[in-house]
Order: C-alpha cells, then sequence, then structure tokens
C-alpha cells in the first residue's frame, strides 16, 4: 500500500470492513484488482472529495458521513472502460443488473451536496442507504421509472423537505425496514411533503411506508394557471384558437383551481362574412367572445 499526501492507492484484491474509517484523505483510488469490499470502509471519512473503482461496492453501509466536510461532497468515478455494469452520473454511483432484463440501479448519492437531486429517468431500483445521512439536499426527485427502494434509503435525511415521485404505482419496499427508517425522530412524516401523480394519492396512502407521511399531494408540474389568475384567450378564428378557448372554459368549469377567464376576438378589419362565420362558431361552442375593433 502506499499513501501521498492526501492520496491513498492500494494494489490489494480485498478492502476489508472499515478499511479507511474515520480517516483524513481526500481521495481513495481502488484499483481494478479488487474484488471484494467490506462494509463500512468510507464510515466519517470526513474529508473525503473523490473515490475511484473498477466495480461496484457491495453493501451500501459502506460511507455513512463520509465527505461531510467538504465542499461538493464525495463523487464516485469509475476507472475501468470496460466494466458495464458500474458507472457514475456526476459522481453519483449506480450498477447495472440483469433479472431477466437489464435494470439501472442508483447505489450511492449520500455524499454529495445536493440541494435538489433528480435521480436519472431509466433508473429501477434505488439501493437501501443511498440516501441514507444526506443532510444537504433538501429536495429528491424519483422517476417514473423506479420500481423498489430499499431500506433506509433515504434514511436519516434531516434536511429533506420535498420527495417527488412519478411513479404512478408506488415503488414496493424491501429489506424489512422503511426506506424512511431512523428518520421518524426527525418527524420527517410530518416535515416532508410528498409529491404524487394525480390520480394516485389513494394508492400510495394505502401503501406501507408511503402511507404514513401526513402531507400528500398532487405533482403539478408546470402550475402556469395559479389561483385567482385573470387569463385572456385571444381567438383568431381558426380552430386551434377556439380549440383552446374550449379546453380552458372547460378547466375553468371542472378544475380544482379558481380563476377567470375572457375570451377575446381582436377585429383587425373582417368582412362582413368573416367576421359573422367567428361570431356564430363562438355561439355555437357557448364561449362568450369580447370583439375589439
Amino acid at each position: 500500500d502506499v499513501k501521498v499526501g492526501t492520496e491513498y492507492k492500494t494494489t490489494n484484491d480485498c478492502i476489508g470492513t472499515g478499511m479507511f474509517m474515520n480517516c483524513k484523505l481526500q481521495t481513495i483510488i481502488l484499483p481494478q484488482t479488487i474484488s471484494e469490499y467490506g462494509n463500512a470502509i468510507l464510515y466519517g471519512c470526513a474529508n473525503l472529495e473523490s473515490v475511484t473503482l473498477s466495480v461496484p461496492l457491495n453493501g451500501l453501509q459502506i460511507g455513512r458521513s463520509c465527505g461531510s466536510e467538504t465542499t461538493g461532497g464525495v463523487s464516485f468515478f469509475i476507472n475501468n472502460s470496460s466494466n458495464n455494469n458500474a458507472y457514475s452520473i456526476d459522481g453519483v454511483l449506480f450498477a447495472k443488473t440483469t433479472i431477466g432484463y437489464e435494470t439501472s440501479n442508483i447505489l450511492a448519492a449520500y455524499g454529495k451536496h445536493y440541494e435538489t437531486y433528480a435521480i436519472p429517468e431509466g433508473t429501477n431500483y434505488i439501493s437501501a442507504d443511498a440516501f441514507l445521512l444526506n443532510t444537504y439536499t433538501k429536495s429528491i426527485i424519483i422517476p417514473s421509472s423506479v420500481i423498489n427502494i430499499g431500506s433506509c434509503s433515504v434514511g436519516m435525511c434531516t434536511e429533506l423537505d420535498e420527495l417527488y415521485c412519478y411513479a404512478i404505482t408506488p415503488p414496493t419496499t424491501e429489506g424489512g425496514l422503511s426506506p424512511f427508517e431512523s428518520v421518524s425522530s426527525n418527524n420527517i412524516y410530518s416535515t416532508c411533503t410528498l409529491y404524487v401523480p394525480e390520480g394516485s394519492i389513494e394508492a400510495y396512502r394505502s401503501a406501507q411506508y408511503w402511507g404514513d407521511f401526513t402531507n400528500i399531494k398532487a405533482i403539478k408540474d408546470y402550475e402556469l394557471i395559479q389561483e385567482n389568475d385573470c387569463i385572456m384567450v385571444c381567438i383568431s378564428g381558426g380552430k386551434d384558437s377556439f380549440l383552446l378557448a374550449k379546453l380552458i372554459q372547460e378547466l375553468k368549469r371542472h378544475g380544482q383551481i379558481p380563476f377567470e377567464a375572457h375570451y377575446v376576438v381582436m377585429d383587425p378589419g373582417y368582412n362582413e362574412k368573416n367576421r359573422e362565420y367567428i361570431e356564430n362558431n363562438a355561439k355555437l361552442m357557448n364561449i362568450p367572445i369580447e370583439v375589439f375593433q
């Protein structure tokens, strides 16, 4: 083994449990010869900035509190270009597994100092402890592709106040513990709001662990219309503008957000026949237009 300043390199083929526990290293480089990792190998490495490895780490209780005192947290990198089973995106570690089909699994995001972290679309699993003890992230976005979330995967994320899950069906949980285990003492179930697809709220309320959240709300991606807005819908007389006007009218009638709408036709000098055509179509569609010249 060779230790150079704040960097550590090794030629071993095995890293034992707790190997770097509480060390002051900033950089750890593990060669392609490493075939086995123990648990808690990065535990308490508060100064750690980067870890380079060639294969996915086994067990995610490897780095609690690692990178906690560095500016951007700890980033993981893969040094084996021929390894198709492990990769990193912006320093977050992922692995590919095959269970009849190829899946993508987020392994380690606990050391990153993202205020908001959006798990990439296409990710299928969130491993146990993936975000464990991440005390920097305030908002996590789970894509619709996620089907399973492991024990303690969002455990002890004390600053988390928004969790978005775009999966229509609540992701299943495994491992015997809640994905949010160890955070109940911080009252995350009442302080963190869970946002889910509109129409899936009851499914989440009935699902194990998900239903423990006090605040479960529908995701409203764009929120182009706010409560008590006054909207002007301009109608040219063509099918597109009439369709938009009708959709706004139906949204006002049946939507959950109260707003006002005015349907306006600007007459730049239509001939009598065209003007009559617009007015008749508006009457037929029961759209109360206001004409300005």
